[in-house]
């Protein structure tokens, strides 16, 4: 790393930790709370604390030896001037952007996998941390060299360059080392096309266990025994790659199967296995319009699958254009398949988006259609606009920039805010649509189905199917230990067993489990955004608040086009007390896709509540029905703060009346019991978000103005286990955790 210039050396490893940490982060800056959960995860909050404003001072003397002002540390937040701050990964991420490929991705395989290699053992928060960071940054290279190659033609040298770091970054992009040795065997360098396909074997047996696709395998034959015609001598060096050298038509479907469901590497670095569902995305087309519109498209194409790949429900796989006509068609025979193995209802689901664009006033009018391969079958289509940026072109900030400068920022701001709504909208609508097409029967045994279904078991709350539920995903975690989704639903099990089972009230051997098992799954899968809303929610039932606020942090990063991200998050931020920021998330997911099911609105409900909003609460509350439990006391105290009195006391004695058939404890389920539970569903940081609902109940005439408030943890807080913990935790050990109270 170089500030001002020059490269800054410290031996102490936590201080490189927090520089690495601002540098990465959204603006280079983040709050204290967040830096201080990454470096001493396993500290108490005083602690650490007290670590991080050591670790201030030691920063602000180093920065002085090199003559660096461009570091803040105000109250709550630490920040960095990225003018005067230069790292390895933005200038990886700046060259790709200048349309040319850094060397080192020429000559190092999987060269994010060296990101700060060697300190992960800094502390396990910041080993989850980094390994995300890795991803990612793997992730924002591959969709610059895909779009570099392709935009340059495989016959330049950057398309070339791009297309072998592409490779060399992550070898499952078959479609580009394809299209690299078709061309150095049509320029005559069969030799050089043949190492190509060496060297892609090697790696991809070296560091996935798995061989060249058919396809693949077949291009290489044909180049060996020359029948590859050579280019024409006219054809402009720039041109677009064509696709390669076509094998016979059956072997091209199944290539596009193969491709699709071996997908990309796991974290872990083996292969995944074969999805139940594959989406694949065409090409988007368009007549006509300008140049940048058809960048546009291009770009929101690009977009939309990196929005798409972050869903755990399916895997995602480009398709050239009129691939996925073929795949169905494969597919929709006896004996047509997608990896080796039937590709009926039931086994390897297919689907196709087609995406086609005309110019229209303001911006571009773009219609997606998406239907099931197989059958032919349309699930969904949609039209919807993509507006003009305004001419607003990305540049770097000024501070002395004149105010038509600043106009214009605001105007890119408001162009891309646009653009990230249209890019929610469109992955919600496209997950509902998919989650619809999917088999719900308890036919289906594949893990995914299985953990599916177990989604929708735990978000109903319905007391009868808890403990089957718990039976199930205990089982599946047997029988797929590696299996992340698995290990989130049993920690979603263990934060939500008290909505579920009312008259339970929250333990803290339950958050320390809750914890253990989606530790387990961040470790399986740091890219799976529910496993850090999953440790997000532990933590906040441990009382570790500053630890919660950076995993929710991290979910929301992750993937910010789920609606159930968006809605719990928004949860998470109400009961913080950061209410706008709640209101903003819970906006967002409602505008994206207004909600049909009763048991979201009850999410909405609290965060209406505890941000004040009574009327709001009120209609979400009603909306909920009796979804959950608890629904009648949000209910209830909205309308005694809005001075609605009988109407409130009519509310509370329904939810009593209603809490008392479906009660679980031993004890009594009598109106001070009741309150009691319904005050302790939704734990807060503050007081005075409980201390809302607390007198809330007690103006519905609940006897509730005697209890107090049970404080950040609402019980006996358990020591989350460390990620050596969970590590070395035997499979067979989660019998033990969810569905076990009687």
């Amino acid at each position: 790393m170089c500030v001002g210039g020059r490269e800054l050396r410290s031996v102490n490893r936590k201080l490189v930790c927090a520089l690495a940490l601002l540098a990465l982060s959204e603006g280079r800056r983040l709050s204290r709370d967040q830096v201080a959960s990454l470096l001493w995860s396993e500290s108490a909050q005083p602690h650490a604390r007290g670590s991080l404003r050591q670790l201030i001072t030691a920063l602000r003397r180093e920065f002085r030896a090199i003559g660096y002002a461009g570091f803040e540390a105000t109250r709550n937040q630490l920040s960095l001037d990225p003018a005067l701050l230069g790292d390895d990964v933005h200038a990886l991420l700046d060259r790709a952007a200048m349309g040319e490929t850094h060397p080192d991705l020429l000559t190092q395989h999987d060269l994010p996998d060296a990101l700060m290699r060697g300190w992960d053992d800094v502390d396990p928060a910041f080993a989850d941390w980094l390994q995300a960071e890795r991803d990612r940054l793997r992730e924002r290279l591959r969709l610059s060299l895909s779009r570099l190659w392709e935009s340059q033609g495989i016959d330049s040298r950057p398309g070339r360059e791009a297309a072998r770091a592409l490779v060399r970054l992550d070898p499952t992009q078959e479609r580009a080392a394809q299209a690299l040795m078709t061309s150095l065997a049509r320029g005559g360098d069969g030799t050089a096309a043949l190492a190509v396909y060496a060297e892609l074997s090697r790696m991809l047996g070296q560091h996935h266990e798995a061989a060249p696709s058919r396809e693949t395998r077949e291009l290489a034959r044909r180049i060996r025994a020359g029948e590859l015609e050579p280019a024409p001598a006219s054809a402009p060096a720039s041109a677009p790659a064509s696709a390669p050298a076509p094998a016979p038509a059956p072997e091209d479907a199944q290539g596009v199967g193969e491709a699709a469901g071996r997908g990309a590497a796991s974290p872990g670095g083996a292969p995944r296995p074969t999805p139940d569902a594959v989406l694949l995305v065409e090409p988007f087309t368009m007549r006509g319009g300008r140049a940048e519109e058809r960048a546009a498209l291009d770009g929101l194409r690009e977009a939309l699958i990196g929005s798409l790949i972050r869903f755990r429900e399916w895997q995602v796989a480009e398709a050239p254009e009129g691939a996925a006509a073929e795949l169905g068609t494969a597919t929709g025979t006896a004996t047509g398949t997608a990896n080796g193995a039937g590709t009926g209802p039931q086994d390897g689901l297919r689907f196709g988006l087609r995406g086609s664009a005309r110019h229209a006033p303001g911006g571009i009018e773009i219609s997606l259609t998406l239907r099931e391969l197989a059958t032919g079958r349309f699930l969904w289509s949609e039209t919807l606009d993509l507006p003009a940026d305004d001419g607003a072109e990305a540049r770097p900030w000024d501070a002395s920039a004149s105010a038509a400068d600043a106009a214009t920022g605001r105007t890119r701001e408001a162009a891309q805010e646009r653009r990230e709504r249209l890019l929610r909208q469109m992955a919600i609508a496209l997950n509902v649509r998919l989650s619809e097409a999917r088999p719900g029967g308890s036919g289906d045994g594949s893990r995914r189905e299985t953990w599916l279904r177990g989604q929708r078991m735990i978000l109903n709350f319905d007391p009868e199917s808890w403990l089957r539920v718990g039976r199930e995903m205990r089982a599946l975690v047997d029988a797929a230990p590696d299996y992340a989704p698995a290990w989130s639903a049993l920690a979603q099990i263990e934060t939500t067993a008290h909505i579920a089972r009312p008259g339970m009230m929250r333990e803290g051997a339950r958050a320390a489990a809750a914890a253990d098992c989606a530790l387990r799954a961040v470790a399986l899968d740091p890219l799976d955004s529910r496993a850090r809303l999953a440790l997000g929610w532990a933590h906040v039932y441990s009382g570790r608040w500053p630890a919660a606020a950076d995993a929710f942090d991290m979910a929301l990063q992750l993937n910010p086009h789920d609606a159930w991200i968006l809605t719990s998050v928004a949860q998470a931020m109400a009961a913080f007390g950061h209410h706008a920021r709640a209101a903003r998330l819970a906006g967002a997911a409602l505008e994206a896709m207004p909600l049909t099911n009763q048991s979201r609105w009850g999410y909405h409900a609290s965060i209406r509540f505890f941000g004040g909003d009574f009327e709001g609460a009120l209609e979400a509350g009603r909306l909920a029905g009796e979804s959950h439990a608890n629904s009648g006391g949000w209910r209830a105290g909205a309308l005694a703060h809005l001075g609605r009195r009988e109407e409130a006391r009519a509310e509370a004695r329904q939810l009593v009346a209603r809490l008392a058939r479906v009660w679980v404890a031993d004890t009594a389920p009598d109106p001070l019991a009741c309150s009691r539970w319904v005050l302790g569903v939704v734990p807060t940081r503050r007081e005075a978000e409980w201390r809302l609902l607390r007198d809330g109940l007690a103006m519905a005439g609940l006897p509730a103005a005697g209890l107090d408030w049970p404080g950040l943890a609402g019980g006996a807080a358990a020591r989350p286990p460390t990620a050596g913990e969970v590590r070395g935790r035997a499979p067979g050990a989660a019998g033990r955790i969810a569905g076990d109270s009687p």
